[in-house]
């Protein structure tokens, strides 16, 4: 009989995704700065730095965290740098944006990488995500520099030149009914391996509920789970993803006229998908359900759910990241510390 309801993130619990998104991100930064603005040669960041980015928080979406590590990278070379007439050409169409990236190639003399653990230090100060980002490189650059800075970022092409990397040609043209524009590759989706094996989800399920609430697509989310076979461990109405999250934030605005972000730490979407689970099975326990996660938001939005937060470290191969990681962690009290496979038994034991 199933107790309580196990809420599972998916990316670095379920799913190794370093050599799939981890490695989109930093593939994706530096097609734009090394292919796109064409500048210098080389990768400009490592794994272990993104990792930084996402320790200061609200960087639960890779795509803005691409952006992110752009505008970072943008706001050490513009530094000084006489781009304001680049700032000023126009950019609505894609021929136009491309050209505007390619006249700042050449405007820009510096090439080189900013010191990652510097500025994701100082996102962190400053409270994290995209907002604490700008308030650094506006620190860095001026608040007038920040607006040049963010008119060389176009959101629609880190998207689509991330999408291209991570699904490959063939899983693109399934999601957008499109050839990719950019780069064809065979996609770093067929890279993720699962973390947890099959016979661990087969044990916790016999006592719990299995959820998902994750910032994938619903495409990515579902390769995920029929990739491994796990279909029957998963109950594909309480698989929450990332357009759910849309949706829901849209609803919210007609309703109230407000925008707001609804991804995690807010929770939100674990709320909701512990009432699809109580709804659907009768569930005997009389304690608080879980939620596992791999960074500090996922803890934070457990708890604010009403959850007891699992945190996992098995991802982090560094072992200072992992060090940096189990102190944020202990920071969140009445958590469960999963450091490998073996420390699943003590969710197992309740």
């Amino acid at each position: 009989m199933q107790e309580q309801a196990l809420l599972w993130d998916v990316d670095g619990v379920l799913i190794d995704v370093s050599n799939s998104y981890r490695k989109a991100i930093a593939d994706t930064a530096t097609y734009y700065i090394r292919k796109l603005i064409g500048v210098g040669e080389g990768p400009i960041i490592e794994a272990s730095d993104i990792q930084g980015f996402k320790l200061a928080g609200g960087f639960n979406n890779d795509w803005l965290l691409t952006e992110g590590v752009i505008k970072c990278w943008l706001g050490k070379v513009v530094h000084g740098a006489d781009v304001s007439w680049v700032a000023e050409l126009s950019a609505g169409g894609l021929d136009e944006r491309m050209l505007k990236l390619k006249q700042l190639g050449r405007a820009i003399k510096d090439s080189s990488s900013p010191d990652w653990s510097k500025f994701t230090s100082a996102i962190k100060r400053k409270g994290g995500g995209m907002d604490g980002l700008d308030e650094v490189v506006a620190d860095v650059i001026r608040m007038d520099g920040l607006r040049v800075v963010n008119s060389f970022v176009f959101p629609e092409v880190v998207k689509s030149v991330f999408q291209e990397y991570y699904l490959g040609e063939k899983f693109f043209v399934e999601a957008y009914g499109k050839p990719p524009y950019f780069v064809r590759e065979v996609g770093h989706i067929r890279q993720e391996r699962p973390f947890v094996s099959s016979e661990t989800l087969r044990r916790l399920n016999e006592r719990y509920a299995f959820g998902v609430v994750t910032g994938r697509p619903a495409l990515e989310a579902k390769y995920a789970v029929d990739n491994n076979n796990w279909i029957e461990f998963f109950d594909e109405d309480a698989i929450l993803c990332d357009e759910d999250r849309i949706k829901a934030e849209e609803e919210h605005y007609q309703r109230t006229g407000e925008r707001v972000s609804l991804g995690k730490p807010n929770p939100f979407l674990l709320t909701r998908c512990g009432e699809i689970l109580r709804k659907k099975y009768p569930l005997t326990g009389s304690k608080p359900s879980y939620y596992v996660g791999d960074l500090p938001d996922d803890a934070k939005a457990a708890k604010a759910a009403g959850l007891t937060p699992v945190g996992v470290l098995y991802h982090v191969k560094d072992e200072e990241a992992r060090e940096e990681l189990r102190l944020q962690f202990e920071r969140e009290n009445g958590f469960i510390l999963v450091e490998n496979m073996v420390d699943y038994a003590k969710v197992i034991r309740g």
